[in-house]
């Protein structure tokens, strides 16, 4: 059951399916991925554990989310979002508030991005920081509920 959560998430981030392996065998990936998940304090034996961290290195890669820290700057944070930034989608910086947080800014772009369709989402790692990404506010719908089945959270970044 968790593992076609898992595969129907990898698919609506756009994971292909090669490199969907690691849900399928987080030993390994954990191996090949030690420092990834030796920063973050998980052990070999969380395997549930290495397959969420798993999306977030592999959309890392695709430069489809970036992790930020609730402690960036506002000039931070508008510079990795438009690292990942889907074609033709923009951040209206002049709508953001320097002096406001992370935890604000994430609900202003979504806010200005409502008329696009586009969402900025988030995966939950239960830390302080943000596994930002962007998709279509109908895939973040299917996202929520394909993470509820394998016992994890995505939702709008603004509630985590």
């Amino acid at each position: 059951m968790k593992n076609k959560a898992y595969h129907a998430i990898a698919d609506l981030v756009g994971i292909p399916s090669e490199r969907q392996w690691f849900i399928e065998d987080p030993k390994k990936y954990y191996k090949e991925n030690y420092e990834e998940y030796d920063d973050r304090s998980v052990s070999e034996d969380e395997e549930d554990t290495i397959v969420w961290i798993g999306f977030i290195i592999e959309m890392t890669k695709d430069k489809t989310l970036w992790g930020m820290d609730h402690s960036f700057y506002l000039e931070d944070f508008t510079g990795c979002l438009e690292e990942i930034l889907p074609e033709g989608l923009t951040i209206n910086e002049d709508i953001l508030n320097e002096d406001e947080s992370m935890f604000e800014w994430v609900e202003v772009v979504n806010k200005d991005w409502e008329s696009t369709g586009y969402v900025l989402a988030c995966f939950d790692v239960d830390s302080d920081g943000f596994e930002l990404f962007v998709c279509k506010k109908d895939v973040l719908e299917q996202l929520k509920e394909e993470a509820k089945k394998a016992g994890h959270r995505i939702d709008l970044a603004h509630n985590m």
